[in-house]
């Protein structure tokens, strides 16, 4: 998939030449929020429950900027026709820095978006890209430890403060994350890394979050654990149709589990074959086939009054 456009506080700007300030507070710091979507047949899944989120987070942690659906979703239209894609993976990130290559203007002048004081510094940026979708099967995840995450202030939002996270996702024996972080050795199929707090708990993914299905009911940790409230999650949660509920999960439930799988955005349900030493079998099990097929009704409904 060949991408040339990506689009910054709302103009199409070629993406070779976007360029960021070395003193930018995102780059030095992480201070930047972001959200990804699917589109299907031009249209971004869930945009509404996105952009929701995102507006809640910039407000939590101080950014100015709010932003409406309407405006957002020309805006993904038009980058859409200047890719010529109709399908793929999109980002909207909002960020604070100054010196910005490829913009001549800060969000607080759009018309379209909640104003701002004009004492606010840095200036706030938006930028809008497409990528390809990511692999949806079945999937292997290791299993790693993490402490006090219900008292990070961050866990709860989809910040660019993510380092500690990708440090797993991407690990390498030789690298910097301690070995004795893991709770089951890493092994090379693992695509995504569970974690677990000092007590036990289960929480979520680097990128996603986790289903168990015990005793014929699926269970997914509480938001107050410290986890990202993930949109597919709130989905999934929110079916009336489904056994479903937020209830702690313990690593000697990995044991008793019949079936597993995450959620996230982009692929949506993936089953997983295993977690750390616990084996699976017969993936996707029944509930989560039940799952899959509930979410894919969701999106349809979600998308089929905006299709060309």
């Amino acid at each position: 998939m060949s991408i040339r456009y990506c689009m910054l506080d709302f103009r199409i700007r070629r993406q070779s030449e976007v360029t960021v300030s070395a003193l930018s507070p995102a780059l030095l710091y992480g201070d930047s929020l972001f959200e990804t979507l699917p589109v299907v047949e031009t249209v971004p899944v869930f945009l509404g429950a996105h952009l929701e989120r995102l507006n809640f987070s910039a407000a939590a942690l101080g950014y100015a900027t709010r932003f409406k659906e309407g405006r957002m979703r020309v805006a993904i239209d038009n980058l859409l026709t200047g890719n010529l894609l109709e399908h793929g993976r999109l980002r909207i990130t909002l960020f604070r820095g100054h010196g910005l290559q490829g913009s001549n203007h800060e969000l607080q002048a759009d018309h379209d978006l909640v104003p701002v004081s004009a004492e606010r510094a840095p200036p706030e940026h938006v930028l809008i890209q497409m990528a390809g979708l990511e692999d949806r099967a079945p999937c292997a995840a290791g299993l790693a430890r993490i402490n006090n995450r219900h008292l990070d202030p961050l866990a709860r939002h989809k910040t660019g403060n993510r380092l500690f996270y990708r440090l797993f996702r991407h690990w390498d024996p030789g690298g910097s994350v301690e070995s004795h972080l893991w709770l089951h050795p890493h092994q090379p199929d693992d695509r995504e890394v569970l974690v677990a707090d000092e007590q036990d708990r289960l929480l979520e993914g680097t990128v996603s979050n986790l289903f168990l299905v015990l005793e014929g009911r699926v269970v997914t940790p509480p938001r107050e654990l410290g986890i990202l409230p993930g949109i597919i999650r709130g989905r999934v949660l929110a079916n009336g149709r489904l056994p479903v509920r937020a209830d702690v999960l313990k690593m000697e439930d990995l044991e008793r589990a019949e079936e597993a799988f995450l959620t996230n955005s982009v692929v949506g349900v993936r089953p997983l074959t295993r977690i750390g030493a616990r084996d699976f079998d017969d993936v996707p099990g029944p509930l989560t086939r039940r799952v899959m097929a509930a979410l894919e009704d969701q999106i349809l409904r979600d998308i089929a009054p905006l299709l060309p």
